[in-house]
Formats: structure tokens, C-alpha cells, sequence
């Protein structure tokens, strides 16, 4: 953190960083972001979209843990961390243990719940009941949102 910009120091503790010829920067914030799946990256290229979400992403994501999404979410905090990302919108599944990654590496993050009806498009026979569930896993995460931060 640069704290005073100035030509000489007084105190002899204090750490001097030559920044002659270099830029200093805040730091990044990714403001879209689904950080578990960055283990995805490259994969099932040359698919349009809907291919790829419906036929190739969501049946993989449908098998995932709570331990894979935390650790494919500390993959790519370790990514951020060093590229200069300083604080990252997610929105993605197990919320709660993403929030716990970020927590470890402490790691600036504002963290979201993914809503959206087009997903149902893939559960066409089950839209009434899925909406139902993802209605209530959103109000569930909002509520342990509040009382983690009471």
C-alpha cells in the first residue's frame, strides 16, 4: 500500500520501494465472475453457447462437490491474487464455500446468487419445482448472509 509519496524518508523502519520506471496501480476487481469454473477453461471448444451449457458444462456441474467447487475456487483466487485481482463479483453454486476460499486467501468479494429462468430451459419438465428450489436456496443464502454479518 502507498501510504506517502516522498523524496526522503525520516524513520528508519520504514520500507522504501524504488519505483523508478514502474507504474503503481489499485489493484483489479472482476466484476463477473464464476471462479469454480475456471476448471472448465478451454474445454469443449467450438460450441455454441446453449451446446455448450446444456450438453457439456451443466451435466458436469450437476456431479460437483462442495470440496471441488472450493478447491477449483482456490485455483483461481491463486490466478487473481497474482495478476492484481483485488476483489471479485461471483456468482456461482455452494455460495457458502466459495465464501470460504476467499475468506482463507482473504480476498476482497462481493458474492451472489444465481437466479435466472433460462436455466430452466434444460429442466423443461420440471420448471414449476426447480424455480420453487431456487427461490428457496435464494432466500436461504440471504439469510445466513445476514447472520454472518450480525
Amino acid at each position: 500500500m502507498v501510504c506517502r509519496i516522498k523524496f526522503k524518508t525520516e524513520k528508519e523502519n520504514e520500507k522504501v520501494i524504488d519505483a523508478t520506471n514502474k507504474v503503481i496501480m489499485p489493484g483489479l476487481i472482476n466484476t463477473h465472475a464464476h471462479i469454480a469454473m475456471s476448471i472448465f477453461r478451454g474445454t469443449f471448444e467450438g460450441c455454441n453457447l446453449y451446446t455448450w451449457l446444456s450438453e457439456k458444462i451443466w451435466p458436469i456441474e450437476d456431479k460437483l462437490t462442495e470440496e471441488d467447487v472450493y478447491n477449483a475456487s482456490m485455483i483461481s483466487i491463486i490466478e487473481m491474487i497474482s495478476t492484481g485481482t483485488t476483489c471479485v463479483n461471483d456468482h456461482y453454486f455452494f455460495s457458502k464455500t466459495i465464501r470460504e476460499a476467499l475468506e482463507k486467501a482473504n480476498l476482497r468479494a462481493v458474492i451472489t446468487r444465481v437466479l435466472m429462468d433460462s436455466v430452466l430451459i434444460a429442466y423443461e419438465n420440471e420448471k414449476e419445482n426447480t424455480l420453487k428450489k431456487e427461490l428457496k436456496n435464494l432466500k436461504n443464502y440471504m439469510k445466513q448472509d445476514v447472520q454472518k454479518m450480525t
